[in-house]
């Protein structure tokens, strides 16, 4: 059967297909990114739907059927399949066909560096994006403390303190020389859960460049270690029986974190069968909400200028729009300034009529948090940071749409030369705001 592939990007409200990609498309057109995750545990997205970030996650959909049979994206970027057909979506603001602007915006939301991206395939990008959710996966669960689960053991020894194997004892202990072979069901750290765990550890150690995330701060490394500590039983020969015991999902009331790293170490050391289903219907692959990446990427720069990020999708750190209740949620604020994240283009004209609900918006903030400065912030392909400032009306302040350069991928074809430029470029961004 022939593969059909698409390649397209985030955000594209027209999207051609063929009839053929069309109906095998079926399966993830219309249907919310929740419901996909809940019937396809192949599926992974970050960040995960139904974890507290807000029904707009939740409700996202990868294809929306057009009334003239073309199909629409959403924010949603990165690989996935399913049947005959594999799809791969990347950000808007890529133009040079490699892809850097995803890779930068996670390595810095996830606190990963890596600067090699010599990829040979789609499916070896893939891989690259399940490793950079590795830490923040594994320190998640690790909070919870080290999985344990029960275990039967075999013992010989003098002090009997289970229940009595009578065909081993016999085969061991006759003539009887004062042990007492038994079995005793007992927590073991050294169990299905935390050996797969060690064994994509050991994976990622020595992969061919991201061996470094590992260390990629304190906690991720403690966390590792333990692990390591934690799993005297491991070896390379046996991946393949681990793999196994782990199909099965793991459910449990407490270490409730484990069950997502437990899927995605499962998906880097099968990554090689991403293409292969246990049903025809199965989807599988890994994606990414691009407006979330976009707010958090500007925590990371706004933090060191003494921004607040308020988090509206966690609601945490609102402010009140009445004296009786109500509460609104700035992206990002400070004594003097309120700005909101917007992932997306912006064409300007005199009325500024395509960007009147994101004024009213800011407008809003402006005014119930008394402050005198708003900024509208978004990406763009200019050589350097844009400004367009605007002298409110009334009760007045000032208004300024904030254009944050993304270097110009085709440009580089070393990832690390890109994101040099991409650093200077945020250096600017960020000595706009400096005291403001």
């Amino acid at each position: 059967m022939t593969k059909l592939r698409l390649d397209t990007s985030d955000n594209n409200r027209r999207v051609e297909v063929s009839e053929d990609q069309r109906k095998a498309l079926e399966l993830l057109t219309d249907v919310s990114l929740s419901d996909l995750c809940k019937r396809n545990e192949r599926l992974l997205v970050f960040p995960p739907p139904d974890k507290g970030y807000g029904d707009e996650v939740d409700s996202l959909r990868l294809f929306t059927r057009n009334g003239d049979g073309t199909l629409a994206t959403s924010n949603l970027m990165g690989f996935v399949g399913t049947g005959d057909i594999s799809v791969r979506i990347r950000s808007r603001f890529a133009t040079g066909g490699k892809d850097y602007l995803l890779h930068y915006l996670l390595q810095r939301v996830l606190a990963v560096n890596v600067y090699d991206l010599k990829h040979q395939s789609a499916s070896e990008e893939a891989l690259d994006f399940l490793i950079y959710l590795f830490p923040q996966y594994l320190k998640a669960a690790w909070r919870q403390g080290i999985f344990k689960q029960y275990r039967t053991r075999q013992y010989n020894e003098p002090n009997m303190r289970g229940a009595l194997d009578v065909a081993r004892h016999l085969r061991l202990n006759v003539p009887f020389q004062g042990n007492v072979a038994y079995t005793k069901r007992e927590y073991s750290y050294d169990n299905r859960v935390t050996q797969l765990i060690r064994h994509t550890i050991e994976y990622i150690a020595t992969h061919r460049f991201s061996g470094g995330i590992l260390q990629s701060d304190k906690d991720t490394a403690e966390a590792v270690a333990q692990f390591r500590q934690m799993t005297p039983g491991y070896s390379k020969q046996a991946r393949r029986n681990v793999i196994s015991q782990n199909l099965r999902p793991l459910a449990h009331p407490y270490f409730s974190r484990y069950a997502a790293l437990q899927r995605l170490c499962l998906q880097i050391l099968r990554h090689e069968e991403l293409k292969y289903g246990n049903r025809p219907d199965e989807i599988y692959g890994v994606l990414f909400d691009g407006a979330w990446l976009w707010e958090e990427y500007l925590a990371k720069l706004l933090g060191k200028v003494g921004f607040a990020h308020a988090q509206n999708k966690l609601r945490k750190g609102g402010k009140k729009l009445f004296h009786e209740g109500g509460i609104i949620y700035p992206d990002f604020y400070n004594a003097g300034c309120v700005a909101d994240a917007k992932y997306k283009r912006f064409e300007f004209d005199e009325e500024f009529k395509a960007v009147r609900a994101d004024i009213y918006q800011l407008v809003t903030y402006l005014h119930c948090m008394e402050r005198q400065h708003a900024a509208l912030l978004y990406p763009t392909d200019a050589a350097q940071v844009k400004v367009r400032t605007r002298t409110l009306t009334g009760a007045g302040g000032t208004m300024r749409w904030v254009g944050v350069p993304i270097a110009n991928e085709a440009l580089y074809e070393d990832f690390a030369k890109f994101c040099a430029q991409q650093r200077r470029h945020e250096s600017a961004f960020s000595d706009l705001f400096r005291g403001s």
